[in-house]
């Protein structure tokens, strides 16, 4: 059951770790124990800030690192699906990559 204890202990171990609105992507930390109830959260979750949105979990990891592998894989896709869409340059990519790279390095802290 997701009642009100389990929001209110998965709240107590949820942060909020890097959040990019262009790719919009968001990383979050919480604890084993409160995943599910985090991950069951973020799927019926229809509004950010006031803003229609869509929100699902499109990875669970242990370990920052494999995070932030999967993190700059997603990020790599939804920058060419930009390009193809004409929103963004090509030669922006790398730089981008490279500035979330430097960004998630300090997501460990």
């Amino acid at each position: 059951n997701f009642g009100d204890m389990t929001y209110g202990l998965a709240q107590a171990a949820l942060t909020v770790k890097y959040v990019d609105t262009r790719c919009g992507l968001v990383i979050v930390r919480c604890g084993r124990d409160e995943s599910q109830a985090v991950r069951t959260a973020v799927g019926v979750m229809q509004e950010v800030l006031g803003r229609s949105a869509r929100c699902g979990t499109r990875f669970v990891g242990g370990t920052l690192a494999t995070t932030r592998a999967a993190c700059l894989k997603f990020t790599r896709e939804k920058l060419r699906a930009l390009v193809d869409a004409g929103r963004l340059k090509e030669d922006e990519i790398d730089a981008l990559l490279e500035a979330q790279k430097k960004i998630l390095d300090t997501v460990a802290h």
